[in-house]
């Protein structure tokens, strides 16, 4: 496994975590590692697409977390292709850390 991998592999993870905690339901990880989203589920009756990033802790009080433009594009065309409600980008910084 390479660290791309590695990386994605512990985003999923932190994420089920947390979604898990609130309740979220129809979790489905996008499987293909060249997936432009990581993410679907259900929160409220509402459909979320989601893209994950898991940062290193000391960027945490930065005041912008950017997204790539291509990324940007891909997370509102997936919302738009799977009629989704919302497109979260969602950071992790360090282990219990999420924005």
């Amino acid at each position: 496994m390479d660290k791309f991998q590695e990386l994605e592999n512990k985003g999923r993870t932190l994420l089920k975590s947390f979604l898990d905690q609130i309740g979220a339901t129809d979790q489905q990880p996008t499987t293909d590692k060249f997936n432009p989203v990581d993410y679907y589920f259900t929160y409220k009756g509402k459909k979320v697409v989601a893209e994950i990033k898991c940062r290193d802790i000391k960027y945490k009080d930065y005041n912008t977390h950017l997204i790539e433009d291509s990324k940007l594009k891909a997370l509102l065309k997936a919302k738009e292709n799977n009629d989704c409600d919302f497109a979260y980008y969602i950071n992790f910084f360090g282990k219990d850390i999420v924005y």
